[in-house]
This record gives structure tokens, sequence and C-alpha cells, in this order.
């Protein structure tokens, strides 16, 4: 059976003690010196008050319930109900261990559904999520964010015979925004003309017409005028912070980089000085060996291409002359020779406009008798290309 769950965030805690045990006329079940918890009958309710806040009063809500087929029933219920859900499986949070499944409502209340499968000695640090926690803040304080479209028959971008990128991505912003806890309001003029009767946005359309939208405010403050503000621009507007990633690239990242490049130039003292670097700045084993493997099967594709044209070619040519053979073995001395004017007719042009490839042949057969790579002597070119010593 389930059971209501509140959470009161207290300033005195042996004051507060008092208040509930009497109102209850129960003593609290657990006692520590942060924490106090009644489990009741009548009413059902798991009851609990804390010193961890800043802000005295209700802290959160919740349902508690006794399995994880409960726990699964209620957290769909709750992303049913279009609700952005943090899962926490393991948690150890108010002296307890357990799975749980965090929302807000549309209010910013904060909501868990929660299994307790042990008692904790200690407090743990995995309460509200701080996804949660910032949502609630800034549905709170923040100022709502209001867009005035310009006439648009659908304000998603993925209406009409393409998608609009820009629409399609400030869409989403906004959803972001939404489950942030910032209130968001949207107006098509096309669909509400009256809601453009707003003070800030009727001086705007007299100064520069249509053309200032869309317009964006974050209450009566215009954050943009003409242009979709990106996620940045509305998380500074709406006052929360951005989630948005400034650059995944750092000094270990770029080790890696240089690993990959080092395997892709075969640059033995390249790759040594930069697999030191990256040990020192603690890259793993596991990370330098996948920017080796993604080097190698980089550097190995133009090696597959080539080799299977060359499996292609060789097999055409080899089904040619079967059919050279068989005409010669089975029918007319004509149809032999048509066959093998067919397979030299297949033979490739020469190369970049050069002779034919005995010809070529030829003729690198006498450059390499007469001198070496640049004009040198052959044996002097292969001793200064010949490696120092044995490889691996």
């Amino acid at each position: 059976m389930k059971r209501l769950h509140i959470h009161v965030a207290v300033k005195d805690l042996a004051d507060s003690m008092r208040f509930y045990s009497t109102l209850f006329a129960a003593e609290p079940s657990v006692v520590k010196p942060d924490y106090a918890k009644w489990e009741l009958e009548d009413p059902r309710v798991n009851f609990a008050i804390s010193t961890h806040r800043a802000k005295a009063g209700v802290d959160h809500l919740g349902i508690q319930v006794e399995s994880a087929e409960e726990l699964q029933t209620v957290a769909s219920r709750l992303r049913n109900a279009g609700r952005f859900v943090v899962q926490q499986n393991g948690a150890t949070c108010c002296y307890a261990r357990g799975d749980k499944e965090w929302a807000k409502d549309s209010q910013g209340v904060i909501w868990e559904t929660f299994l307790t499968t042990s008692a904790s000695v200690v407090f743990g640090e995995d309460a509200i999520p701080a996804q949660l926690n910032l949502a609630r803040t800034a549905a709170c304080s923040a100022p709502a964010i209001a867009v005035f479209d310009p006439p648009l028959c659908c304000s998603t971008g993925v209406c009409g015979p393409s998608v609009d990128p820009a629409l399609a991505r400030f869409a989403a912003d906004l959803d972001w925004l939404r489950q942030q806890g910032v209130r968001v309001e949207r107006h098509n003029l096309a669909q509400e003309p009256r809601s453009f009767a707003n003070p800030t946005v009727k001086k705007a359309i007299e100064k520069g017409g249509n053309g200032c939208l869309p317009l964006v405010l974050a209450g009566e403050t215009i954050v943009s005028s003409g242009i979709y503000p990106d996620r940045d621009a509305l998380a500074r507007a709406a006052g929360v912070e951005s989630t948005t990633p400034k650059t995944i690239f750092s000094e270990a990242v770029a080790e890696l980089v240089a690993i990959g490049a080092a395997v892709a130039a075969n640059c033995e003292p390249c790759f040594k000085f930069h697999f030191d670097r990256a040990r020192k700045l603690g890259v793993s084993r596991e990370d330098m060996e996948q920017a080796v493997a993604t080097a190698q099967a980089v550097k190995e594709t133009p090696a597959r291409a080539i080799l299977a044209l060359a499996d292609r070619l060789l097999s055409a040519r080899k089904v040619s002359q079967a059919r050279a053979t068989e005409a010669a073995c089975c029918g007319s001395a004509e149809k032999a020779s048509a066959a093998s004017e067919a397979t030299s007719s297949a033979t490739p042009a020469p190369c970049c406009g050069g002779q034919s490839e005995r010809a070529g042949e030829s003729e690198i057969d006498a450059t390499a008798k007469g001198s070496g790579c640049c004009g040198g002597e052959p044996s002097a070119v292969i001793e200064a290309v010949k490696p120092a010593g044995k490889c691996c």
C-alpha cells in the first residue's frame, strides 16, 4: 500500500519535533541530530523534517511505495502527465537507501516516488536532483518568457514542404526552458492578434513594423527582436543555467587527437611524445587505445577501398578469360578470336594519359635501372630509406 510523503525544512529541529509530536499524538520513528520522521497510519503518511535547507517550509512531497512494480507504476504516471522525470537508483537520502523517481508539477512543486531498500547511517547527498532544484528556483523567481511570432501556420517549424531548422531548434529550446520550470508563452500574430496589444509589443511594432517579429520578452524586457535567440540567451533572460557546453576540447582531448594523428602518419617519435603527455594528464589507457583504434580504422579505409576495387577488376578479368577459353575449346576459331579481342578491349586505358601497360612497365624498368629517386643511384636511395632496425 502506498503512503503519502511530506518533507518540511525547519530551522529548529527540537522545537519542531515537539510541535509535530503533539499534533500527531505520536513520537517520531526516526530521530537524528538533523532529521526526524513519523510513519503514521492515521493519516497514512511519511512525514519528515530536517535542517538541511536554507529556507524553511515544505521542501517536497512524495509517494512512498512498497515494491518495484509500484515504483514503476507511479513513475509512469508522472511521465504520462508530461513531466520531466529524474531517476535515481541506489540513492542515499534522509538516512535511507532506495530507488527514486523525481518530477515537478506545473507550479514548480517537487514530487518524488520512492522505494526504501535499507537504512543508512548518514543523511546522504542524493536529495532533490540539481535539475529539479534549479527548476524550482526558476519557477519562483524567473520572469516568464513570452514569444510573439510573425504570422505562421505552425510554430514548430516541421510543417509544410520542408523543415525550418531555426524554428525547430527554437521550439526545442522553449521546451527545455519549460523543463527548467520557466513559464513560457507563445503567441502567433495570425492566430492571436489580441495578444499583440501588449504595450511593449505594440510600441515595438509601431517603431519597427512587423520586421521586429519575432519578439521575445522576459517580463517586460526585450530579449531579442527580429531573430530567434539561442538557448544561452534564453537561459540568461530567464535566470537559469544553460546546459549547453561551451567546448569539449581540452588538453587531454588534444593529446588523444595527436595520438591518432601520429598513428595515421606512422610517426613513432610523435606517438611516444604524445603518449607520455597524455599519461601525465591522466588520460586512461582505455581512451588511448580507443584513439589508436579509431585512427587505424580511418587510416585503413583507403586501403580497403583500393583492395575492393582491385578484387572487383581482377574478378572481372578472370571471367573474361574464362569465356575466351570456353570459346576456344567448344566453338569456332572466329568466336575464340572475338572473345580474345573483347578481352583486349576490356583492358583499362593507361593511367594518367600514359602509354600501354607494357610500355609503362618498360619505362619503369628502364628508370629503375638508370637512376634512383630524384636522380640518385638506386642503391643509395634504397639504403637511404632502409629502416634503421627491425620494426616490431
